[in-house]
């Protein structure tokens, strides 16, 4: 049995972080997780911790890195084949093997994590959108994490700076506007898309 811990102790910060003293248990796996630190709910194991995946389903991670690292966890934890999309950390082969699998058998979840708030071009953000939408069987649901950085809206070189409400519009032009939202119990990070 997992041991239970009160996450009532927990502090959300201005820019999205969850601060904890010393443990927090993930919200799905149940995991205890020791730390003395800030908490990036939105990247890999912690974000991908936050979301409601159900047992034997696909997932496409885009953007999901070069390590496997989330793969291994959502496969031990949730029973979820994950396949991971990178053009910026996986190999053209590689890729294209993912999005010919995804384009035979659309999955059934599609994870965005911490990639709209890189992507400065709105018509890559569009393309990104698009590939997310056109992944997912009839009724999946897409996952947007979005690290909003110092949360001036003004961008960097490499970040937006703005939290996830500020991609709502865009989201909603691909899935549509009463198929995407933002779970009330989340602190700004999160967009949920379902297809239709």
């Amino acid at each position: 049995m997992k041991e239970k811990i009160d996450l009532s102790s927990t502090t959300n910060t201005t820019n999205g972080y969850v601060l904890v003293d010393d443990l927090i248990q993930t919200r799905n796996s149940g995991e205890i997780i020791h730390v003395q630190s800030v908490l990036d709910d939105t990247e890999c194991l912690v974000a991908m911790d936050t979301l409601p995946f159900e047992e034997n389903t696909r997932n496409l991670d885009v953007g999901g890195g070069k390590f496997d690292t989330a793969t291994e966890h959502v496969k031990y934890f949730y029973k979820v084949e994950n396949f991971v999309y990178d053009p910026y950390n996986r190999s053209v082969e590689h890729n294209e093997i993912v999005l010919n699998n995804v384009k035979q058998q659309p999955v059934d979840t599609v994870t965005s994590l911490s990639v709209l708030n890189v992507i400065l071009d709105k018509q890559e953000r569009e393309d990104h959108l698009n590939l997310v939408y056109h992944s997912l069987k009839p009724g999946g649901y897409a996952f947007f994490k979005v690290w909003r950085g110092n949360s001036t809206g003004i961008p960097s070189v490499t970040q937006s700076n703005k939290d996830a409400r500020s991609y709502l519009q865009e989201v909603q032009n691909v899935f549509g506007e009463d198929n995407v939202s933002i779970p009330d119990d989340d602190i700004g990070n999160t967009i949920f898309a379902k297809r239709l």
